[in-house]
């Protein structure tokens, strides 16, 4: 792998789009490390509906949360038509974990 500094940013690595899905389109992993409390979520909640959503949603090919589980079940709460999300493609089943 090429160090940082040789990183080509007009790479497809580097291209990152924000799409808007559906929360119910989302899945979360069985096996997910991170469990957030109710009131974790409902803190996640108010922050949202205080200053929007900042920070995407990760995700793989298959709508699988990589990062931000909090933010949808908090989105999920707050009965949020769309998300925004990054899909990544690059990733294998074990960086994915």
């Amino acid at each position: 792998m090429p160090s940082p500094k040789a990183l080509n940013l007009s790479n497809d690595l580097a291209r990152i789009a924000v799409t808007y899905r559906s929360p119910v389109e989302l899945t979360v992993a069985s096996d997910n490390p991170r469990v957030h409390t109710p009131r974790q979520i409902k803190q996640i909640a108010r922050s949202i509906s205080v200053f929007g959503f900042l920070i995407p949603i990760i995700i793989d090919e298959a709508g699988r949360v990589l990062v931000g589980v909090g933010r949808l079940l908090a989105a999920r709460d707050l009965d949020c038509i769309e998300v925004p999300t990054i899909q990544v493609t690059h990733l294998s089943e074990a960086q994915k974990t």
